[in-house]
């Protein structure tokens, strides 16, 4: 294989007498867990297993009944997320109302300064009701 990264590497070995020392490990040899033999009360032992597995396997059916569960309600979020998003995209922007508030404010101006221009068009007759009555002073009576 000349593609072979590993080809050119020359591997070195280290004999375990070099690297750990010639004499014994320190301390005594490791134990069984039940302090005996490798075969002393090896049923119980098994029993205690089997009886574990059974324990994970019970709750590992739980957890299965759980996820199932939460599919559903992770379904149910991403319907009503998506609900939200459509009625968001729908939402007026600030752009939309600040052209509509500045449109309607212009409207409004308009209708005010050429109020008389629309009667005279409309051939309304011009409402002098709301025009102030003339201030007049005391000299201004007597000249008259």
């Amino acid at each position: 294989m000349p593609d072979d990264p590993a080809a050119g590497y020359q591997g070195v070995v280290i004999p375990a007498a070099e690297r750990f020392g010639s004499g014994k490990p320190p301390g005594p040899p490791l134990q069984p867990p039940s302090g005996g033999g490798p075969f002393d009360n090896m049923e119980a032992r098994v029993a205690r297993l089997e009886s574990d597995v059974e324990h994970i396997k019970t709750d590992i059916g739980d957890i299965k009944i759980t996820l199932r569960e939460l599919t559903g309600v992770a379904n149910d979020l991403r319907v009503g997320f998506a609900r939200i998003d459509e009625r968001i995209i729908h939402l007026p922007t600030k752009a939309f109302i600040v052209k509509a508030v500045v449109i309607s404010l212009t409207l409004v101006g308009a209708l005010f300064i050429f109020q008389g221009n629309i009667q005279r068009f409309l051939g309304a007759p011009a409402s002098t009701a709301a025009l102030p009555t003339p201030i007049t002073t005391p000299a201004q009576k007597s000249t008259r």
